[in-house]
């Protein structure tokens, strides 16, 4: 064999290899996420989540869906500062930069918060809800006066309610109270995350 077609094979193997392999923008999305992670975490039944404080989720509709990841830049602000998006569920960016800071449980907050799951690396975003379980309309009603929130929807017939905060850093402060408080119910925060980011 000539050395020109053992190149052409070299070359043909290469191309292949990298298309069996993830694109480089998810790979450092996910990278980017999991080192940035310095919030508070929780898990969801076995897996676990960390809130990222410098991300922050953008409303901006996306005709790719939910799958989208990369590394574009946005506008700056008002401040001059720049943050790159590095992950996309439905119709939210997730944006990480300078501008893009978690705001105190006492303060005005967006509705959603972004966390990184610490399983897959990829985004999440984390709501100002909680969901309780094992509990009646009464008691999801004194969680929710003890904890600063409010009932959002109860069912009694599932033992169940969804409890409303101020904002998603509150509702983690809750569901750290719950926790502790040994009232017996259960607790999770509510996440929404893009499980078909492509590998």
């Amino acid at each position: 064999m000539t050395n020109h077609n053992l190149s052409l094979r070299a070359v043909i193997a290469a191309s292949l290899m990298q298309l069996a392999l993830p694109s480089a923008p998810v790979v450092a999305a996910d990278a980017v996420l999991l080192n940035a992670a310095d919030g508070p975490s929780f898990t969801i039944g076995s897996t676990p989540y960390q809130v990222v404080t410098s991300a922050r989720a953008v409303s901006s509709p996306d005709p790719r869906g939910s799958t989208g990841t990369g590394t574009e830049r946005v506008p700056r602000d008002v401040t001059g500062a720049s943050s790159a998006v590095v992950g996309r569920i439905g119709n939210y960016r997730i944006t990480l930069g300078s501008t893009s800071a978690y705001v105190p449980h006492s303060a005005a907050s967006p509705e959603y918060a972004v966390a990184v799951n610490r399983r897959s690396g990829g985004p999440a975003l984390v709501s100002r809800r909680l969901k309780l379980f094992k509990v009646s309309a009464d008691q999801a009603a004194a969680v929710a006066r003890q904890t600063g929130g409010s009932v959002e929807i109860a069912v009694p017939a599932a033992s169940m309610a969804v409890l409303l905060y101020a904002s998603p850093s509150a509702a983690l402060v809750a569901l750290d109270a719950i926790h502790a408080g040994g009232s017996g119910a259960q607790a999770e925060p509510e996440v929404i995350q893009a499980f078909m980011t492509p590998r």
